[in-house]
């Protein structure tokens, strides 16, 4: 495939921009689209970029957005305007190309590889950038990529009204340095499972599923058996950075314990790792567990899963490949792919 022919584009503060763009006299105000006006159970589904600066966090309670900010303008969510934007949205990005894959109402991936005629990734993207601006008064950022998975990234690092390029040249500076948890994710269940029946694991396998269909994997044993998933997501990341060498484009990444062994079972300890550090980290994470045992598996979340919601609870979602969408939304060859999510944000022991 050429060299930067995904795309990835994310309307920049989507709700909040169209309440602000319908509504103009809420411009210079910090505004939050909150699903009722109920400071108590209401909660915010967007915030603009003034609301987002004093601290206000999508899928915070109002009261809590409030006292953050309290000239915060709380407005209901227009869901028939969002979605009449989208479809406007989507109109440009069918200039380019008929490969458009929607992820959420906000967001699209883009295969512009067959689109030369209107020049490279980049020059499309930012055709696509002014053109949203110019027409429907809103802005975006957009990835652009070889992948689907670094295009997304992509959008992520610049905002907002910004363009990202990771090409084959620059990945490993732009994506090697980022936490584990911006790229790879272990779901909050597997974690569950394994504390549930008192295991640990004494190993990681990630599986990487080209384009061209091969599965690969790779495996390694741990300095230490853990059922933390902050532990196992780095493990995971770091195998995907030492061992693929991008032979082939990604489809599907994914990652498990493996080598389970009793929790209780001695082991001998390892002068390398803070292990003081990581008992306490240990401890942390009983009590989130007995909390969720107590009072139901969303009774407590990651706090980094709050600044998304379109990644639900338990960590999965289904999630349709790049390349095979066509502008009715079939998949070509009709094939859904889990990806399993993890988002950890705390720091741990290294391994």
């Amino acid at each position: 495939m050429i060299e930067g022919t995904i795309l990835h584009s994310d309307m920049n503060s989507f709700y909040a921009s169209v309440e602000m763009m319908l509504d103009p006299s809420l411009r210079k105000k910090a505004v939050a689209v909150c699903g009722s006006a109920d400071d108590r159970h209401g909660i915010v589904l967007a915030k603009s970029d003034l609301a987002k600066k004093s601290g206000v966090k999508t899928g915070m309670v109002n009261w809590e957005a409030r006292k953050l900010c309290p000239e915060l303008v709380i407005v209901p969510p227009q869901y028939d305007e969002y979605l009449k934007f989208s479809r406007l949205a989507h109109e440009i990005y069918d200039r380019y190309t008929d490969l458009v894959e929607p992820f959420g109402m906000d967001e699209c991936w883009l295969d512009v590889h067959g689109s030369k005629i209107y020049g490279s990734g980049m020059e499309i993207a930012e055709k696509i950038r002014q053109s949203v601006k110019e027409e429907l008064g809103l802005t975006v950022s957009i990835g652009v990529s070889f992948n689907k998975i670094f295009a997304k990234l992509g959008s992520d690092m610049k905002k907002p009204d910004a363009i990202t390029q990771i090409t084959r040249d620059n990945f490993r500076q732009k994506v090697w340095p980022l936490a584990a948890s911006e790229l790879l994710y272990v779901r909050c269940s597997t974690a569950r499972t394994l504390s549930k029946y008192g295991i640990h694991t004494t190993g990681v396998q990630i599986s990487i599923r080209g384009n061209d269909f091969i599965t690969t994997q790779y495996q390694c044993k741990l300095p230490i058996k853990t059922q933390l998933p902050s532990e196992i997501a780095k493990t995971g990341f770091r195998l995907f950075q030492e061992r693929y060498h991008w032979t082939t484009k990604v489809r599907a990444v994914t990652i498990r314990a493996i080598d389970l062994a009793p929790a209780k079972e001695p082991e001998q300890l390892t002068m390398f790792i803070d292990h003081a550090r990581r008992e306490k980290r240990v401890r942390m994470e009983d009590a989130v567990e007995e909390i969720r045992r107590r009072f139901g598996p969303k009774s407590i979340t990651c706090a980094s899963l709050l600044g998304d919601l379109k990644i639900p609870s338990d960590g999965r979602e289904k999630v349709r490949m790049p390349g095979m969408i066509t502008n009715s939304g079939e998949d070509r060859k009709g094939e859904v792919y889990d990806y399993e999510w993890y988002k950890e944000t705390s720091a741990c022991t290294s391994i």
